[in-house]
C-alpha cells in the first residue's frame, strides 16, 4: 500500500530503543505513521520516493548520530544535513539529541531545524518531554473523542490529576486520548464516570457513549502512570491465565480485555506520561440486559461503609435489599455481604484448589523489587516500599505516637531496625521453612476490587490481576482483607454520628479502641476471649470491624485446616507472616490516616516480637 507521505514521518536513528520509544511516542499521541530507517542512505531513499510521487514527507526526524551506512559506520554532520534539504521530499526536518548538555550545533545549515532532547529510560518525565519537542516540529495531537463527567466533585479531582497542571481540559484530552485507539471507539461525546471509592480506585473509571443508540458498549478504563506500565502488562498477561486455572463457572465473568490500534502493545494504550487497558466490563447480551450497558454491581467498600440510604438505593429491587432494609439490619447486612463474596471465593478458589505445599520459607528479609511481582511464599517487601515506611517512621506526623501509645519507643525501633536491614535471619524464626497451603490467590484483595451483581446473579467479580498467583500462599487474600477493614475501612462508614466521630478515623480519640481490638486480636485466644473496650467510647464501627475480622480469620481458618500434615501447622502460625506483610505495607500508605498508621506500627511491632527466634 503506497504510503501518505504528508501524513507520515520518518525516522533516522541508529539507536534500537531511542528508535522504538519515538516511533512509539508519534504512532500513540501522535496518532501519524511512521517509517523507520537505521542509517542515512536509507534517508535519502526514502526523501527520492517522496519526490518522485510529487508529495513531501509530513516530518524528517534525524538523530544527530546517525550513522551514514552499514558500511560507513561514522556519524552524520551539519553538512550532511545540509545536503538533505536539497531533496525536494522533506516539507520539515527536526533533530534529535540525547546528551542535554551539548546539544548538536546546527547554525552552519543557514535553515531553521528544530532540535528535540530525549532524555535517557530513567528519566521519569521522558514521554512528557519528547512529546513537548515534538510539538514545536509541528506535530498536532489527534483529538480524541469529546469527554463528559459526570456531575461528581470526586470524579473531577481523579480526571485532573491527569494533568501535570491539574487543569480539568488538559485532563479531558488526555483521557480521550487514551481511548481514541481502543478498536470500536468512535469520534462522539463520551460521558464518564467514577467507577468505584476511594485510592484504589483513583484510576479506574467507566465511560459510555452519550448517543444512547451507539453500538459500542459501555467500558471501564484502567489508568496507570508510566512508572507503572509494568502493572498493566501483567494484569494483560495474567488475565487468561485466571479463565484457564479456575476452569469453572467464573470464567464467564472476566471481562473482556479491548484491542487497541496503533500501538506496539495489542492491549496497552498511551497518551503522554499515562497508559490504560480498557474492559469490555461484564457488558454483551448475556450481563447487559441490551448488550451495551452495565447491570447493577457494588464493590465491597460501599457494602462496608456507605450509608444505609446509599446502600438501600444501590439494592433496592434486587435479591440484596432485605440486606439493607431497615437500619436495625445494616449493620448485620454489612457482615452476610462480605460472608457471600468470602464463601464463594473459598469455594471456588481456596478449598477447591488449594494443595499443602513442600516445606520452603515464608519469608525474604531482602528488598523485593519494583517493577516485577514473584508471588507469594515468600513475603518480600519490595524496595519501593521499604522507602515509604522509612518516610513514614522519620516523619514528624510518626512522631505523635509517643503521645498516644505507651511503649511507642521500642515499637518504633523494632519496626525501622526490621525495614531498614536485611541481616534478620538469626533475630527472627519467619524464614523458617513451612508446609504452606497454596491455591490461586489475587495478590491485591482490598474493597475496591471485589465486587458483587446484583441484578443479574449472585455471584461476585473480581478486578486487577497483575498480582495474581495460580499456586500462590492461601491465606495472603484474608490477611490483605482483614489489614484493609482494620487500618482503611474502621470508623469510615458514613452513618457514623457526627458528634461522636466528626472526623471519621481522623480522630486521635479512637486510638485507645483501635488498640483495644488490636491488642485482641494478637492474642492466640483471638476467637474465644471476649473483646472489652474502654468505657465511654464510641465504638459501634469498632465493633462492627471485630465482626468483620472474626469472620475474615475463620474463612481463613478452614482454609488452613484443609490438607493438614502431622502434625498440624498453627493457624496463626502460618497466618502471621501474611498479616505483617500486609501491615508493613500500611505503615507507607500515605491514603492513610495518620493514626491508623500509628497503629500499623504498633501492631507490626508486636507482630514482630511474636516471631523473634527463642
Amino acid at each position: 500500500m503506497p504510503i501518505d507521505y504528508e501524513g507520515a514521518v520518518l525516522l533516522g536513528d541508529s539507536d534500537p530503543e531511542r528508535s522504538a520509544f519515538l516511533a512509539d511516542v508519534i504512532e500513540n499521541d501522535f496518532a501519524y505513521k511512521v517509517v523507520t530507517v537505521d542509517f542515512c542512505q536509507y534517508v535519502e531513499g526514502k526523501l527520492f520516493e517522496a519526490r518522485d510521487a510529487s508529495t513531501k514527507w509530513m516530518l524528517v526526524l534525524l538523530a544527530e548520530d546517525l550513522k551514514i551506512s552499514q558500511a560507513e559506520r561514522v556519524r552524520i554532520s551539519p553538512e550532511d544535513i545540509r545536503s538533505l534539504f536539497k531533496i525536494p521530499g522533506v516539507r520539515t526536518l527536526a533533530c534529535i539529541y540525547s546528551t542535554e548538555a551539548d546539544p548538536p550545533n546546527l547554525t552552519t545549515t543557514s535553515r531553521y531545524i528544530p532540535l528535540v532532547y530525549v532524555p535517557p529510560s530513567t528519566d521519569s518525565d521522558r514521554r512528557h518531554k519528547v512529546i513537548n519537542g515534538l510539538r514545536e516540529c509541528g506535530l498536532k495531537e489527534k483529538p480524541g473523542p469529546p469527554i463528559e463527567l459526570d456531575d461528581d466533585p470526586i470524579l473531577v479531582e481523579q480526571i485532573r490529576s491527569l494533568s501535570a497542571t491539574g487543569e480539568p481540559d488538559e485532563a479531558k484530552k488526555i483521557f480521550g486520548n487514551l481511548i481514541r485507539n481502543l478498536q470500536k471507539s468512535s469520534g462522539d461525546s463520551v460521558i464518564v464516570s467514577r467507577l468505584i471509592q476511594g485510592a484504589s480506585g483513583s484510576k479506574v473509571f467507566r465511560f459510555r457513549p452519550k448517543d444512547v443508540k451507539s453500538k459500542v458498549n459501555e467500558r471501564v478504563l484502567k489508568i496507570a502512570h508510566y512508572t507503572h506500565g509494568w502493572k498493566l502488562s501483567s494484569e494483560v498477561e495474567k488475565h487468561l491465565t485466571v479463565q484457564a486455572t479456575l476452569g469453572n463457572e467464573y470464567a464467564g465473568y472476566v471481562p473482556r480485555i479491548e484491542p487497541c490500534e496503533g500501538s506496539h502493545n495489542q492491549y496497552v494504550t498511551q497518551s503522554q506520561n499515562w497508559h490504560a487497558i480498557a474492559y469490555d466490563f461484564l457488558g454483551g447480551a448475556k450481563f447487559g440486559k441490551g448488550g451495551n450497558r452495565f447491570g447493577k454491581f457494588m464493590d465491597l467498600e460501599t457494602a462496608l461503609i456507605g450509608s444505609h440510604q446509599e446502600l438501600q438505593e444501590k439494592t433496592a429491587n434486587t435479591r440484596f435489599e432485605e440486606y439493607f432494609a431497615t437500619t436495625a439490619v445494616c449493620a448485620d447486612g454489612r457482615r452476610r455481604f462480605l460472608e457471600l463474596l468470602l464463601n464463594w471465593l473459598s469455594n471456588n478458589w481456596y478449598l477447591a484448589h488449594s494443595t499443602r505445599g513442600a516445606a520452603k520459607p515464608l519469608w525474604d528479609y531482602s528488598k523485593g523489587p519494583d517493577k516485577s511481582f514473584e508471588g507469594f511464599p515468600p513475603y518480600r517487601i519490595p524496595a519501593r516500599s521499604k522507602s515509604y515506611i522509612l518516610n513514614f517512621l522519620d516523619s514528624r506526623t510518626a512522631q505523635m505516637g509517643s503521645r498516644f501509645l505507651d511503649g511507642w519507643d521500642e515499637y518504633y525501633k523494632t519496626v525501622r531496625n526490621f525495614i531498614a536491614s536485611e541481616e534478620l535471619s538469626n533475630s527472627y524464626n519467619l524464614a523458617a521453612p513451612q508446609r504452606a497451603i497454596l491455591s490461586p490467590a489475587h495478590g491485591d484483595l482490598n474493597s475496591n476490587n471485589i465486587l458483587l451483581w446484583l441484578d443479574e446473579v449472585e455471584h461476585p467479580f473480581l478486578i486487577d490481576f497483575p498480582f495474581y498467583q495460580e499456586s500462590g500462599h492461601a491465606l495472603q487474600d484474608f490477611a490483605r482483607l482483614e489489614v484493609e477493614v482494620k487500618f482503611t475501612l474502621m470508623d469510615r462508614q458514613a452513618d457514623s454520628s457526627p458528634a461522636e466521630l466528626p472526623a471519621f478515623d481522623y480522630t486521635q480519640s479512637q486510638v485507645r479502641l483501635w488498640q483495644a481490638l488490636e491488642d485482641h486480636l494478637l492474642r492466640e485466644t483471638w476467637d474465644t476471649n471476649s473483646l472489652k473496650f474502654p468505657s465511654g467510647s464510641f465504638d459501634n464501627n469498632v465493633k462492627l470491624s471485630h465482626e468483620l475480622v472474626k469472620l475474615i480469620r475463620t474463612k481463613a481458618l478452614a482454609v488452613q485446616n484443609q490438607h493438614q500434615p502431622t502434625p498440624p501447622v498453627a493457624f496463626c502460625t502460618e497466618y502471621k507472616p501474611a498479616l505483617l506483610y500486609h501491615t508493613l505495607r500500611a505503615i507507607g500508605y500515605d491514603s492513610l490516616s495518620p493514626f491508623k498508621r500509628i497503629l500499623a506500627v504498633c501492631s507490626a511491632a508486636h507482630l514482630l516480637d511474636q516471631s523473634r527466634s527463642k
